[in-house]
């Protein structure tokens, strides 16, 4: 379900942000959201469709946008950004 792919980058890139000590804010806001979509009972692409994505507590703006952009593109360029030198068996690492 793409609720569960959505949940998992916004939990990498909590972790990520977090790895690399950013700002604590955006890692919660990160982390949250991730929870709030794992949490779901409907699928974000019918949220978005009827625009209700900023109807789900802890879904802004910019989460919301970056929702949009992967299910529209099946990338997610906050992903990519977060991701960037980290490698990509650490966060697996820091999970045991």
């Amino acid at each position: 379900m793409i609720n569960q792919e959505i949940s998992q980058l916004f939990a990498e890139i909590a972790d990520a942000l977090e790895f690399k000590d950013e700002n604590r804010f955006r890692v919660l806001a990160y982390r949250r959201a991730s929870e709030a979509v794992a949490d779901l009972n409907e699928d974000l692409t019918v949220l978005l469709t009827e625009k209700r994505l900023l109807e789900v507590q802890g879904i802004g703006k910019g989460l919301a946008q970056d929702i949009a952009e992967y299910l529209a593109q099946h990338r997610m360029t906050a992903h990519e950004k977060a991701m960037e030198g980290i490698p990509p068996r650490l966060l697996q690492l820091l999970k045991l």
